[in-house]
């Protein structure tokens, strides 16, 4: 179980990095209580899947070799970890009127992937220490986490800005957005070192770029929500 110090250590690079993604709302930024609500409940939603961990992979069906693989990155860990910071980005932030643009969901998103991170990298300072791979991890899976959920949740806030028969398929767009990508790392990584490389500097530079063109995408479109400046 990591200490105080752990704790202090893994969030606080995700608290920075979530003031810096929250200042790119630069038309209307959104309130703290609700910044800070999403953060917490994506850490808390880090606890919920290391509990339920073992229930969710005796869930599904066993496997050897490579479909094993396959089953961890993609079911077992990306679904299960998405589905959790989406729920996250749901219960703290979806509902409130101040949710009213499309880069309300990046920042939201982006809020509970650096929530979910920090946890886990809290516990991994607290199993390895300071190494430089513990380091290096969180900054690249604290990067991975936000990119993935901020990406489902921009898909998310469409989905709630859209409504009628659309909003279906945007949320589920949104689920997807954020698993295959994640799914996709996470099979990488739990590959041979090449593949891991692959992960880093191929995967998740393509998550950055992905989020990158979101956010100014929709800071393009703030006006036409806040045509008066909000």
């Amino acid at each position: 179980m990591p200490g105080p110090l752990e704790f202090v250590l893994g969030l606080a690079p995700g608290l920075a990095w979530m003031v810096h993604v929250a200042r790119k709302d630069d038309w209307e930024r959104e309130p703290w209580r609700i910044l800070l609500a999403v953060f917490a409940l994506g850490a808390l939603s880090a606890f919920l899947i290391a509990f339920q961990r073992p229930r969710i992979e005796a869930f599904w069906p066993a496997f050897d070799g490579e479909g094993a693989r396959w089953v961890d990155a993609f079911l077992v860990t990306a679904l299960s970890e998405e589905l959790a910071k989406l729920a996250a980005v749901a219960l703290g932030a979806l509902w409130p009127a101040e949710w009213d643009e499309p880069m309300d969901g990046l920042v939201y998103g982006a809020a509970a992937g650096f929530g979910f991170a920090g946890i886990e990298n809290a516990y991994f300072l607290a199993a390895e220490g300071l190494e430089f791979g513990v380091v290096a991890r969180v900054f690249t899976a604290m990067l991975a986490h936000a990119c993935f959920t901020g990406s489902g949740a921009f898909l998310l806030g469409l989905a709630r800005l859209a409504g009628g028969r659309r909003a279906a398929w945007l949320a589920l767009l949104g689920v997807c957005a954020a698993v295959v990508p994640h799914g996709v790392y996470d099979l990488f990584l739990l590959g041979t070192r090449d593949e891991g490389l692959v992960a880093l500097l191929a995967v998740l530079p393509a998550a950055l770029v992905a989020f990158a063109l979101q956010v100014r995408w929709a800071r393009a479109r703030s006006i036409e929500y806040h045509p008066r400046g909000g």
